[in-house]
């Protein structure tokens, strides 16, 4: 369960940084429709403001008659949601692809960090990394995470590839982390 949401979180994080050039331009982000499982939309979407149901009795449908119907659209643009923290994105696009999963199962989970991965941690630096955590323990998903446990392995995981990066030995690509 923590991983299908951390595996939304990092579609939202491949998506994020795959536009970032025209998010950072227009604030907007255009999305295929037809999407993976763990669809960007489904972590953009819950972080929207909910409409009420008052605001879909009171449309006013009789402006609309003359207009020529939209195509049917095989994309969509999707406002980004507020930042969690200033420079929230920039730092997501920092810990892109397979890493980004490959940590949240190493804090989340009992698995190891890759000295790569590794390497993509210590290089976003400790306040994006603090702030990412910050905003995904906040997350109504994980309101039943054991925080302390989590915290407790995070710093960790930040300890040892810290320790990993400062080595810059190429011997083993894979360094185990115990629990």
């Amino acid at each position: 369960s923590l991983s299908l949401i951390f595996l939304a979180l990092a579609a939202a994080a491949v998506a994020v940084a795959a536009i970032s050039a025209q998010a950072k331009t227009t604030n907007t982000i255009h999305i295929p429709y037809a999407s993976a499982p763990f669809s960007p939309l489904r972590f953009i979407n819950r972080h929207q403001p909910r409409l009420g149901p008052y605001l879909h009795h009171r449309r006013h449908h009789h402006h609309h008659r003359h207009h020529a119907p939209a195509p049917s659209p095989s994309s969509q643009e999707v406002a980004l949601p507020p930042e969690p923290f200033p420079g929230f994105y920039i730092c997501l696009e920092k810990l892109a692809g397979t890493c980004g999963s490959e940590i949240y199962r190493g804090i989340f989970g009992e698995e190891s960090v890759s000295a790569r991965c590794c390497g993509q941690l210590v290089g976003i630096g400790r306040r994006c990394h603090r702030e990412i955590m910050k905003a995904t323990l906040e997350l109504p998903e994980m309101a039943k995470v054991e925080k302390e446990k989590i915290k407790k392995r995070d710093a960790e995981i930040w300890s040892q590839c810290v320790f990993i990066n400062n080595l810059k030995a190429g011997g083993s690509s894979r360094f185990p982390i115990s629990p």
